[in-house]
């Protein structure tokens, strides 16, 4: 005989085997504990068989049953489903918290068929798409059954024996804990993710970097640009301290034309440098005060000289006004005789004697 038993949580009606009588156990489907009724009459050891219909071409299966230690917990196998046709989705409805419509005998034997067209259908070779799964109970140490070897995998094993290898596909075992359930999906999906297809990898390539112009023209204005603005600016303060020295910048004083000779002891002097330095230094033009530079000439074998402004653009001459004469020679020491002249406009000549 089986003990019946309904769910007070999602109401599902189970037939349980005696033997497991005042044992504690949970719902398959809401997993909600509960302990097995007792009843008076004596339990008798008979191996239980647990069904799931889902559909009128389902097969009854064999429960296998192991032994465990009697305080521990087990999971009814059975629940009920319809054998009408407008009960075919029963599943669905009981997770919705439907009722179920029949109980399950879990007394019954695989040689005892339900109906005549289900005998037949059992040669037949069952469909695929609407098999049922099998849900198996745990049993203690004292129920009969098959042995522990046969055990369902994923389910705790105190007893220290080999467990045989599941047939179902990683992370679907309902018995199994949670962390197994969870490495089972990580290792398919790493399999899936290494199957990588070509299009896939050529799409992924990365591209080539081009020319930084960001990074050229960040690295010119925080580096290049302060430099070149330092050196600028340092240019432009040499320029306007020493260009007063040399004279003002594209202004030519008025210049008068003066050549002679230099002697010395009556001999004339040559090699002589003779310089024409202007009194005045600055001379006025437009408003503005511009600087004047000194006159140069170099005696030659028969110390005759000539004035030169500008050696570089040869442009000859002397600044009008008077002007103190240098002549500087390595043979001779001494002072230009005059030492200051007066420069006239036009052409001129002036005779310098070198008195020691």
């Amino acid at each position: 005989m089986s003990i019946r038993y309904e769910c007070d949580q999602c109401g599902s009606v189970l037939k349980i085997k005696e033997d497991l009588a005042g044992k504690p156990g949970k719902c398959p489907k809401c997993k909600t504990p509960f302990t097995v009724p007792a009843t008076a009459d004596k339990p008798e050891t008979t191996n239980e068989v647990a069904t799931t219909e889902s559909s009128e071409n389902s097969e009854p299966h064999l429960a296998e049953s192991r032994p465990a230690d009697s305080s521990g917990d087990f999971d009814v196998d059975a629940f009920l489903s319809s054998d009408d046709d407008s009960d075919v989705n029963s599943t669905s409805k009981a997770a919705k918290g439907s009722r179920p419509t029949k109980d399950i005998d879990a007394d019954r034997s695989l040689d005892e068929p339900d109906e005549p067209s289900k005998a037949k259908g059992s040669k037949s070779r069952p469909n695929e798409e609407n098999t049922a799964e099998v849900f198996q109970i745990r049993r203690g140490p004292d129920a009969p059954g098959k042995s522990a070897s046969a055990s369902i995998p994923g389910l705790d094993d105190e007893s220290g024996e080999q467990l045989t290898p599941s047939r179902r596909p990683p992370g679907t075992n309902p018995n199994a804990p949670a962390a197994n359930i969870a490495s089972d999906l990580l290792s398919k999906s790493a399999k899936k993710g290494k199957k990588a297809k070509w299009y896939e990898l050529e799409s992924s390539k990365k591209e080539e970097p081009g020319f930084d112009w960001e990074g050229l023209l960040y690295e010119a204005r925080t580096k290049l640009l302060p430099v070149l603005g330092g050196g600028t600016a340092l240019l432009l303060l040499v320029y306007f301290l020493v260009a007063p020295m040399f004279g003002g910048k594209g202004f030519v004083p008025k210049l008068g034309t003066v050549t002679g000779t230099v002697i010395v002891n009556g001999k004339p002097l040559a090699g002589a440098m003779v310089w024409f330095h202007p009194e005045q230094k600055k001379q006025e033009s437009k408003g503005k005060s511009f600087f004047v530079g000194s006159s140069v000439s170099q005696t030659d074998t028969t110390g005759h000289y000539e004035l030169m402004y500008d050696p570089k653009s040869g442009l000859q001459g002397a600044v009008i006004g008077k002007s103190r004469v240098e002549i500087i020679t390595t043979d001779y020491l001494g002072q230009a005789n005059p030492e200051t002249v007066e420069v006239n406009a036009g052409k001129q000549t002036i005779n310098l004697e070198l008195s020691q």
